[in-house]
This record gives C-alpha cells, structure tokens and sequence, in this order.
C-alpha cells in the first residue's frame, strides 16, 4: 500500500509541475503579448480608492490570462464591465463594492479550470457558492473554485498599494496590485525569480468556516499573492523571527485556534515541499526547509544579490 500511495503521489505532482509549466508559458505568452505581465489583481478591494486606474474592482490575473491557456471561449464570454467580486474595505474608502451581474458573468466564473489546481491539494474543487450578501472584503457574492497557485508578490499583497509605487524597494516580486513587472525589471534574472508558487490553505472547516484565499475568479484579499516577508526596503535583506514564523513555505500559524495555513504563505500537499515556477517558465520543487534568506532573494526580482536553487 505505501508503494501504491508513493507511486499515486509521484503521478500528482507530476501532474501538478506540467499545471504549473502551462502557467509559465501563458504568463510569458501575455507578457510577448502586452509588454508586461499581469496584475495580480486590478483594482483590489483592499486598496485604497485613490489607487484605482479604472474598471471595476477584483479583477484577479487569473482571468487575465485565460486566452493563453486554451480558455479563450471563456474568456470571450466573461462582461469585464462588471466586477468579479463585490468585496471591499471600508477602513480604507473604498465601498461600497461595484455592481456584480449573476446572470452574465457568474455562469463562467463558476467555471472549474484545472491548471489552476494542484492533483495533491485536499482543497482542490472547493466551490464558493453564491453569496447574495456583502460580507466583508475576503468573500464573493458570485461563485467559484479555489486556486492552488499563489502570484508572487514579493513582500506584498492586496493593500500594499499599487506595483508602480514599489520599484525602488528590494522586496518587489514579478506580480502586484495594478500591473506586473515587465521581463526588463527582473534584474536578477528570470531563471533566478519566481513568478508564481503553490497555495494550499486550508478547507474552511478546518479554519473556523473563513474562506480566505486562494480562489481563481475573483480578486479578493488573501487570494492573489504568495509572499515572502522581511523589514527593510533597501539592502541588504533582514528579517525577523515572526517573518519566519509566517512565512516559511508550509508553516501554519495563522490562526492557532484552527489548523490553518497562514494567508499568503506559499505550501502544498506534497510531502516536503512545493513547486515553484519561475520567469523562464521552468518549474522547481523547493523544499520547504529552506533557508529563508534564499527564499526571499528568489522572490525579489531586484534585490541586486541574484542567487540560484542549489
């Protein structure tokens, strides 16, 4: 039987790297295409109002890609004048959230895309269901599945303003609120910087009933952005005993009251370990006893201390 379970193992993850690779490719593809890669989110509900570059908010990069990995009929058929999520923050004034439309785009965002999953994950297939009723600026009154894959944002996330803003901090990874960075911009090298990573979370039963991210269509907080945190924006890159503590790849302190996933924090159901896919487009497995010094130079695209996986 252990046999057996290594040998279905081995064929997940084999599964989960080739996701991963289609990701590399379609990123690279959009990028050839646009110049630059993709938001992570556009017009994240967690940002403040005065951010916003226009369109509506919560539009995850995973829609954004949709025609490079063969979903171009979805693509055609999602109305981006609605938002996909009506999720917002109103400590940073920015409700109320923008009008959804349930008869013309949730049929599609309910649509169930299996590059954006890992074979592995426990939580693969989760739905969230239709939700009339704001709740707070992690939930989504349309419908939809969980991701397993995390955008790197480098130290940031959803609230950290937009990307354009960050490009003198050494903590700047491939992907944030507003825009991506162009290939021009990994001064580290692409070979060097990872560009998208796996996220497990956790079922909701598990965490108190949260929904907390990562879902594919609609870009909420906690949903976008796998990071590695440290604490100054210049070199070199320090860090503290809490950076560590939350975002080692797999750690799982979030909410000690459950047996959660901390949000953001790049993990996997893979025994050790998680893929990571880099801007070539190649896809490692990083073992989740990594030194965190490392982890953080491979998710900063220009930290000017440009490393390698050993």
């Amino acid at each position: 039987m252990p046999a057996i379970q290594a040998a279905r193992e081995a064929a997940r993850r084999s599964q989960c790297a080739n996701n991963g690779k289609q990701i590399g490719l379609a990123l690279q593809n959009y990028c050839s295409t646009h110049g630059v890669l993709p938001p992570g989110v556009l017009n994240s509900g967690a940002l403040a109002k005065t951010n916003y570059v226009g369109g509506v908010k919560n539009t995850p990069g995973w829609a954004l890609i949709l025609p490079f990995i063969e979903q171009q009929a979805l693509w055609d058929n999602l109305d981006f004048s609605y938002a996909f999520g009506r999720g917002y923050n109103p400590g940073v004034g920015n409700g109320p959230g923008d009008i959804v439309n349930a008869d013309v785009n949730a049929p599609y965002l309910a649509v169930r895309i299996e590059t954006y999953e890992c074979p592995s994950a426990r939580n693969k297939g989760e739905f969230k269901a239709y939700n009339t009723t704001y709740e707070n600026y992690y939930t989504n009154p349309q419908g939809g599945y969980r991701t397993n894959w995390f955008f790197s944002g480098g130290h940031f996330n959803e609230t950290s303003g937009p990307f354009v803003n960050q490009t003198s901090d050494i903590r700047q990874g491939m992907f944030g609120a507003q825009q991506g960075c162009s290939m021009a911009q990994v001064r580290d090298g692409l070979s060097n910087s990872i560009a998208v990573g796996e996220a497990l979370y956790n079922v909701p039963e598990a965490c108190g009933g949260i929904h907390w991210g990562p879902f594919a269509m609609f870009g909420l907080y906690t949903h976008m952005f796998g990071r590695a945190s440290s604490a100054s924006a210049t070199s070199p890159i320090t860090y503290g005993w809490t950076d560590v503590m939350n975002f080692t790849i797999n750690t799982s302190v979030q909410a000690p009251a459950y047996t959660c996933r901390t949000a953001w924090v790049f993990s996997s159901d893979h025994p050790g370990g998680v893929h990571f896919v880099f801007g070539d487009a190649s896809v490692r497995f990083v073992p989740q006893t990594i030194d965190y010094l490392l982890l953080c130079r491979l998710a900063y695209i220009h930290d000017g201390d440009p490393v390698q996986m050993p």
